[in-house]
């Protein structure tokens, strides 16, 4: 076998292994690191923001979206590099660049599936519970004990902002907006506008 091309083809594997390992143990600060880098640029602000509140959301570690980006990159370098001595690994590390932001993405949508699951029973324990007199922040902590999940997250912490002194309708209106759902800021949208108007919840 020609020499150049088993160097070639070891560093492209090489290159490959280490994305790999970045990606899954997350040990290297520098690819973290590379990763915001390229995050800072402008032309990525919305898709880094986008990605981020996907990492809150998803209550990921301080940092994963860079380091996703920064396996990408990796996967992209190593497939370059790759497809100069074995382009079919080369090919297989390119079409597998993306799956570390992709794969985040869809983590968040498999989450707000379960938040719209869960969103119509929360509603009608909701609305019982101040039926029964209960108080509105009660029900809500009732409603996110019995049924735990991404909703139930979600008005934990809705709850401990209104305890920190943030006016309701302020912390309705915030979730409204990060959680990105139609559904939850027509839900927000309307509490807020009876808290305003103070008629019946």
């Amino acid at each position: 076998m020609d020499p150049a091309l088993a160097l070639g083809g070891a560093l492209g594997a090489l290159a490959l292994a280490m994305a790999s390992l970045a990606f899954r143990t997350g040990i290297s600060r520098r690819v973290r690191d590379l990763g915001a880098g390229i995050l800072s640029f402008p032309a990525l602000a919305g898709p880094a923001l986008r990605w981020r509140r996907m990492r809150e959301d998803l209550g990921l570690p301080e940092g994963e979206e860079a380091r996703r980006a920064g396996a990408v990159l990796l996967l992209v370098f190593s497939g370059v590099l790759a497809l100069l001595f074995q382009p079919a690994l080369g090919l297989l590390a390119l079409l597998a660049a993306p799956l570390p932001l992709l794969s985040l993405e869809k983590a968040w949508a498999r989450r707000n599936m379960d938040l719209e699951r869960d969103l119509p029973w929360t509603l009608d324990f909701l609305s019982m519970g101040v039926r029964a007199g209960l108080d509105f922040e009660v029900s809500l902590e009732r409603a996110a004990r019995r049924r735990p999940g991404p909703l139930a997250s979600d008005i934990q912490l809705l709850l401990s902002r209104m305890r920190m002194g943030i006016p309701r309708r302020q912390a309705l209106s915030e979730w409204g907006e990060r959680s990105g759902l139609q559904s939850v800021r027509a839900l927000t949208g309307a509490l807020g506008q009876a808290e305003s108007a103070g008629t019946s919840l």
